[in-house]
Order: C-alpha cells, then structure tokens, then sequence
C-alpha cells in the first residue's frame, strides 16, 4: 500500500474520511477489538454525508469524543502499488475537550500517545498524514519499475530521459517530485534511482513519438524512432482505453 496527500480539494470523489485527532495535548488513537494496533478514527462515507458529517461522526463512533473541534486539513490517497487501484479521502484535525464512553462497536479502547507508536494498523499512510500535519507540505512517494539491460544503461549513462508507460490506473499515480527506483530485470541488485520532473500526455504512442525529441526517448540522432515497438508492450486495445504517458527523469545515482 502507498499514499500520499494532496491540497485540500484537488481529488473529485472522496470514499473516505480520517481523523488526527489530539487530547490534552497528545495523540489520540483507537484499537480495534479484533486487533493489536493502534489507528486513527475514520471510516467510510455513506450515503447522503458530507466529509464532515462522517468525520464528526466517525471520530464519536471511534472515540467517544462528545466535544470537539473539527476542520478539514488536506486530501489524501492510497492505493495498491501493484495494480494502481485505491481510493480517496478526505482528512481533518480534531481538537478533543472531552471523551465520553466509546459507543457500543468494533473499536475496544484509544489510547494517548507523545508521538506514533510502531504498532500501526495502517503503517503506509498514517505516518504520511501525521507528517502533513507537522510540516504542511504534501508528501512525494517512491515507486518501482522494471527495465530490461538497453534502457537501464541508456538512463544511467543520461541518454535516455523521457520513460514511456501505458497511462493505465498505477501510473496515473505518478507525480512530478516523486522518485522512481528503476530495477535491471537480469540483475535485481543493479537499481537507478530517478526523479521525476515532467509528465507528457498523449492519447497514443504515435502521437508521443511525434512530439518528443527522439533523444530524449533513448535514441541517437542517426536512429530512427519506431513507436509500434510499445506493441509489444501493451495491446492496441490497451492503448486506446489508457492512452500513452512519458514519464521526464532525471537521475539521483547510479548503482
């Protein structure tokens, strides 16, 4: 699982809400009856909820909490890394003044914390949201590619800049400031670690090749640039439900 926040707004659909929610002082979390660890409130939104309305909501159901503050802080997403799919959220700052008794549901205790313990439900996005609310600055995620031996050699030695993907559900999480560790498929210790600086949108491969400078895509100047080869990538029918994306990187180190 992998997550990452946005500005409050940015996402169009929402499925969830979470809560950071602190009590004299400290953080507040909550443990499941069926679990050992510690998480945030929060839940789904249903039918006919605002975000707010399920984050007042839930953080009582979670909590107990009787009287608070509540206030959006920023969006959120999180999703599988392997199949790209996920869901969106909304998340909130809660300022407890009083608890009350945790009503009758799966959660069994909460729990104040100086900071957030090890013992996390949800390792891969609690601490991205907690960091949010310290710093305010969205956060950058690292995702991971395979490259067979020629375009491995052609972005470590700078001559291939611009990587072409199918822009299918995993890489529509791709954002310009994050990192992409590229891993050499016959040698999986050899990794390049990328940035991720520009994003280039076609609605073919075709149509990418024909805009882009072909040195950038790993070519030399006296080559000749041939976009039908991603067929053997991706289907004609992939292709045209996705439509292509370059992926502009430059490089952290060399391994």
């Amino acid at each position: 699982m992998v997550s990452r926040t946005f500005d409050l707004g940015s996402l169009e659909t929402y499925k969830y809400v979470v809560v950071l929610s602190e009590y004299n002082g400290k953080i507040l979390l909550s443990r499941h009856k069926d679990r050992t660890t510690w998480e945030t409130q929060g839940g789904h939104i249903e039918d006919g909820e605002t975000p707010l309305d399920a984050a007042k909501r839930e953080l009582y159901e979670k909590s107990g909490a009787i009287d608070f503050d509540i206030e959006p802080l920023c969006d959120y997403r999180a999703w599988n890394e392997d199949t790209g799919h996920g869901a969106n959220g909304v998340v909130f700052k809660a300022i407890i003044r009083e608890l009350g008794n945790i009503p009758e549901s799966e959660m069994a205790e909460v729990q104040t914390f100086d900071s957030l313990p090890n013992e996390l439900t949800y390792p891969a996005i609690t601490p991205v949201l907690f960091r949010y609310l310290e710093t305010g600055q969205n956060s950058v995620v690292l995702h991971r590619m395979k490259l067979k031996a020629e375009p491995f050699r052609k972005i470590g030695d700078g001559l291939k800049m611009i990587e072409l993907r199918l822009n299918d559900e995993k890489r529509q999480n791709v954002q310009i400031g994050d990192y992409i560790e590229f891993t050499l498929m016959d040698d999986t210790s050899q990794k390049l670690t990328t940035r991720v600086v520009a994003l280039h949108h076609f609605s073919s491969f075709k149509e990418m090749y024909a805009s882009l400078p072909k040195e950038k895509l790993g070519y030399s100047a006296d080559e000749t640039s041939a976009p039908d080869h991603m067929d053997a990538y991706y289907s004609k029918e992939e292709q045209e439900k996705y439509g292509a994306l370059g992926i502009e990187i430059e490089l952290n180190n060399y391994k």
